[in-house]
């Protein structure tokens, strides 16, 4: 269970708890969370399916059409930003929330359903501009304004970024 990733750095940010939906595989996760973790850092347990394509699918339908959803993966401790060439911070509140709302902002502005982070800690990846290429977006830390015909159309573990970025 992890209270040292996700969930401390949503209540680090100040995330207000009625945003934030843990989606379990079992009813038996489910107890674990619930007995772990104070209620007052989420919303609500949902139990879901397990694996995460079928996860990530149950998701989907949970949510109604054109809802806008910020997926997080539980192990996120933090989101770093570039300072200059050399030197990266923790993101603060006001630059995550503008983040989130940009990134939907960018998105109803171009068409697209979807954004995302590339988690990486390695300097020859970050870049100082958005990319506009077609390219991988990662499914660790994403946005997306939820379309029901995305559901049930990712097959495969290996390849889940790709083929949810393509689509």
């Amino acid at each position: 269970i992890h209270q040292k990733g996700t969930l401390k750095f949503l209540k680090k940010m100040k995330i207000p708890k009625e945003k934030i939906f843990l989606f379990l595989a079992n009813k038996t996760e489910e107890k674990e969370y619930k007995k772990e973790i104070p209620s007052d850092m989420y919303n609500k347990c949902v139990v879901g399916k397990k694996g995460i394509l079928n996860q990530r699918d149950f998701i989907v339908k949970y949510y109604p059409e054109g809802k806008y959803i910020i997926s997080i993966d539980d192990d996120i401790e933090d989101l770093l930003i570039r300072v200059d060439s050399k030197k990266l911070r923790s993101i603060n509140r006001k630059e995550l929330i503008n983040l989130f709302v940009n990134s939907h902002n960018l998105l109803k502005e171009s068409g697209a359903f979807m954004w995302g982070i590339n988690m990486v800690s390695n300097p020859f990846m970050m870049s100082d501009k958005i990319n506009t290429n077609l390219g991988i977006i990662p499914a660790g830390f994403y946005g997306f304004i939820n379309r029901h015909k995305m559901k049930n159309k990712i097959r495969n573990d290996a390849r889940e970024d790709v083929e949810r970025s393509i689509m």
